[in-house]
This record gives structure tokens, C-alpha cells and sequence, in this order.
């Protein structure tokens, strides 16, 4: 009678049962590390090299603090146009002619943004890549 009962629950709630155990499975996967990630070809995948030249678009209203420009940008890498996402720009310079939709190319150091450490609580890498940003972009001069 109880087996009966047990089947008949599963065979009722099937479906509810597979949506709890795939919320389960994302729930396990984000405590684990592993989602959200970068893709095979996300701009991230070129932090340390000397130099990328990147062209796409200002996504937001870049802010000038500290005489620094910074703004989110998403685009593609130059002359490797497979390696393409977003990027928090940072230029070393005030640029208050910038406004979202504006077309640009620039050229900088790629990094990565820094997980939170003993010395440093902002989890600078976690914050921004549930915003699908893995990447990090310095530009030196206004030529670049």
C-alpha cells in the first residue's frame, strides 16, 4: 500500500520534482564557484597580454572621478574579432565628451577584476561578474 502510495506521488508530481531538483542543481553549482563563468572566447581570455585594442560600444554613463574616466563597454577585440563581451574601462584621463550608444575604440592592459581577499572585503570579481563582466580595460593615453 505504501509503495503504491510513493509511486503514485511520483507519477503525480513528476514534473515538480524535476524543477526542484534543476533549482537545486543551479543553487549547488553558484555555491560552488562555477556559474557564472566566462566564455571560450570572452574578452577575458586575453588579460595579460601586452597590449588589446578593443572597438564597440559605451553601454553606460561613464563617470569622472579622480580625474579617471569609467564606464562599461561592450565590443570586440581587435584584429582577433572571435574574442568579444564586456569590460569595465577605466582611462587615465577625464573624458566628459563620452555617452552611452557612442561608438569607440580604445587600447589598453586587460586584467581581471581582483577577488575579495584578508586585506581587501569587496569581492571585486564576484560583483561584477553577475553582470556578465569578467574583464578589466586601462587606458594610459587619449591617442589610445
Amino acid at each position: 500500500m505504501k509503495t503504491y502510495l510513493a509511486i503514485d506521488l511520483l507519477k503525480r508530481y513528476a514534473f515538480a520534482w524535476c524543477i526542484i531538483a534543476y533549482m537545486a542543481t543551479i543553487v549547488i553549482l553558484h555555491l560552488c564557484g562555477f556559474f557564472p563563468r566566462a566564455g571560450i572566447y570572452d574578452l577575458s581570455r586575453l588579460a595579460g597580454t601586452s597590449q588589446v585594442a578593443l572597438e564597440g560600444w559605451v553601454m553606460d554613463s561613464p563617470v569622472i572621478r579622480w580625474n579617471q574616466t569609467r564606464f562599461l563597454f561592450k565590443g570586440r577585440a581587435l584584429p582577433l574579432k572571435a574574442f568579444e563581451g564586456w569590460a569595465v574601462v577605466t582611462l587615465a584621463f577625464a573624458d566628459d565628451s563620452l555617452a552611452p550608444g557612442d561608438r569607440i575604440r580604445v587600447r589598453g592592459w586587460l586584467s581581471r577584476p581582483r577577488p575579495a581577499s584578508i586585506t581587501r572585503d569587496f569581492d571585486e570579481q564576484g560583483y561584477w561578474a553577475t553582470r556578465g563582466v569578467f574583464s578589466m580595460l586601462k587606458g594610459w593615453s587619449p591617442e589610445g
